[in-house]
């Protein structure tokens, strides 16, 4: 996803961050979760179909497969989730790209404006983060963990402030 890029080539990148799920569920462990749900699977549709309920048998095999169908299904979207922030000197850009299937989403704010907002921030804990600038308001990092938030709330603040700064001793 290396579709950004600044307005103009004289355009300084003060952040550029890509952010991913932290996925434990790989796709080796996604096969091997699904196929430890098959074993218990064929021994409850063998003891059915001993009992004499033989009609139960293609429902428990459906939704045992359908399970593990989930599960591989699961696994593969976390691994395709990505977003991008990129802050410049005339915009901040977000690209967010949920699967392949869909189209990268881009959303550009002014960073002349731009307010960080951290709803329900306890100080350990950051619930969502929204970027803001005028009317537009933008949540980014979904996929982060709280204490992750937080952690890019005060970088992109940094990356704003230096910015800020930087703009006004050069003029």
């Amino acid at each position: 996803m290396n579709t950004l890029t600044p307005g103009d080539a004289s355009d300084h990148v003060w952040l550029d961050v890509r952010i991913t799920p932290n996925n434990s569920l790989t796709n080796r462990v996604a096969w091997t979760l699904a196929g430890s749900v098959v074993p218990p699977g064929a021994l409850i549709c063998a003891a059915t179909a001993w009992m004499g309920a033989w009609l139960v048998t293609p429902l428990v095999v459906l939704s045992i497969l359908a399970l593990a169908g989930m599960i591989l299904w699961h696994a593969r979207q976390l691994g395709l989730y990505e977003q991008r922030v990129c802050l410049t000197d005339t915009a901040l850009l977000v690209e967010t790209r949920r699967n392949t299937a869909s189209p990268v989403e881009r959303a550009e704010l002014s960073p002349h404006w731009l307010r960080v907002d951290r709803v329900n921030d306890t100080g350990r804990a950051c619930d969502s983060l929204v970027l803001r600038a005028g009317l537009k308001k933008l949540e980014i990092g979904a996929v982060l963990s709280p204490p992750e938030r937080i952690s890019l709330a005060n970088a992109i603040e940094v990356a704003l402030r230096t910015r800020r700064t930087r703009q006004s001793l050069a003029a």
